[in-house]
């Protein structure tokens, strides 16, 4: 890891008003994001497969790398640094440039987003305990009267 970039976010509402500025009557947190500039090299990849399989799969040519990292992309990770355990983790973006210098490397720049994850639950509710049955309950068909 070459760079780690934390960010916290608090989103504050805005609503237009007939004449003034916008008001705001609330706020939420944003889903964290890390972003990581992280880099291999083929010589390293060589290195590394003296010691096994990695993360990522055994193929540690710069090729199998972004691959295995396109492969994660969808699935929760959980991701770990200096500053703070992140769950829930989906990679949003994978960048990636490629120049002269930079030819036999892979630099690439990893934007991880957190995902909240929440059950829902279905309730069946009885026609007798509600308030205007004929106009909350399930659309029935009748046929043509």
């Amino acid at each position: 890891v070459i760079e780690e970039n934390h960010s916290d976010e608090l989103v504050i509402t805005e609503h237009p008003v007939e004449k003034g500025s916008p008001i705001s009557d609330h706020c939420y947190k944003a889903p964290p994001e890390v972003t990581m500039k992280i880099g291999w090299s083929e010589s390293a990849g060589r290195l590394n497969g003296l010691i096994g399989n990695t993360f990522i799969g055994s193929d540690l040519s710069l090729l199998g790398i972004y691959q295995g990292l396109q492969a994660l992309q969808g699935q929760r990770l959980i991701i770990s640094t200096g500053k703070r355990l992140y769950t829930d983790m989906l990679i949003k973006s994978l960048k990636n440039v490629t120049d002269e210098s930079s030819e036999n490397a892979l630099m690439i720049d990893i934007v991880f987003k957190k995902v909240f994850i929440v059950s829902t639950k279905e309730t069946l509710v009885s026609i007798a305990d509600q308030k205007n049955p004929e106009v909350t309950s399930d659309v029935v068909d009748s046929g043509t009267k």
